[in-house]
C-alpha cells in the first residue's frame, strides 16, 4: 500500500547500519508485515518497489517481508520484536501501534494522525518527523538500550490496558 510509507522503514533501518557496530547490526533483522493482496496493482508495484530497494541499500539479507500475515504470525511477530516501527503519514487512528502497545512493544512512529494521540513520546515509544535519520535514531536507542525498550514496553501495557482500552471505543460510538 503506497500510503503506507514503507521506504521510510528500509531507509531507516539503512541508516542504523551506520549507528551501530557492524556486529550488533548483523543481528537485527527488519520485517515487513502486512496484508497484501496480489489482484492489486499498486500492491504488487510496492512490494516490488521495496525489494528492489532493500537490495539496493544493501539489506536483502536482513530485511523479511511477510505477505497477509495469519493472526498467529502477526501474534508470533508481536511476541518476538524488540519494537515496532510504524511509518504512515496520514493515518487517523492506527491499530497496529495499540497492539504493538497491548504486546508490550514500544513504537517508533510519524509524529502525526493517530498515533501522536496513543504514543507518548519518550515514555511508550518515539515519535518522530518522516525522515530516516530520526526513525534511526529512535530505532538505536531502543537497540542499544534493552532496559528502555522494556521500560517503554511496560509503560506500554498500563496505557493500552488503561487509556486505550477497546471498550472505550465503542463507547465514543
Amino acid at each position: 500500500e503506497p500510503r503506507k510509507n514503507l521506504p521510510l522503514a528500509l531507509h531507516a533501518f539503512a541508516r542504523l547500519r551506520d549507528l551501530l557496530p557492524a556486529d550488533l547490526f548483523a543481528r537485527i533483522r527488519l520485517v515487513i508485515a502486512g496484508g497484501y493482496d496480489e489482484r492489486r496493482h499498486d500492491n504488487r508495484t510496492v512490494f516490488e518497489a521495496l525489494r528492489r530497494e532493500a537490495r539496493e541499500l544493501g539489506l536483502a539479507g536482513q530485511v523479511a517481508f511477510l505477505r497477509s500475515p495469519s493472526d498467529a504470525e502477526r501474534a508470533s511477530l508481536l511476541r518476538r520484536c524488540r519494537c515496532v516501527v510504524y511509518t504512515p503519514e496520514g493515518e487517523h487512528f492506527g491499530y497496529v501501534p495499540v497492539e504493538a502497545m497491548a504486546a508490550g512493544h514500544p513504537v517508533v512512529a510519524v509524529n502525526h494522525g493517530g498515533p501522536a494521540e496513543t504514543i507518548v513520546d519518550a515514555r511508550t515509544g518515539f515519535l518522530r518527523e518522516p525522515v530516516p535519520e530520526a526513525f534511526a535514531d529512535a530505532l538505536a536507542s531502543l537497540i542499544t538500550d534493552p532496559g528502555l525498550a522494556r521500560r517503554m514496553g511496560e509503560a506500554d501495557c498500563r496505557r493500552a490496558a488503561t487509556a486505550l482500552p477497546i471498550t472505550a471505543f465503542g463507547q465514543l460510538l
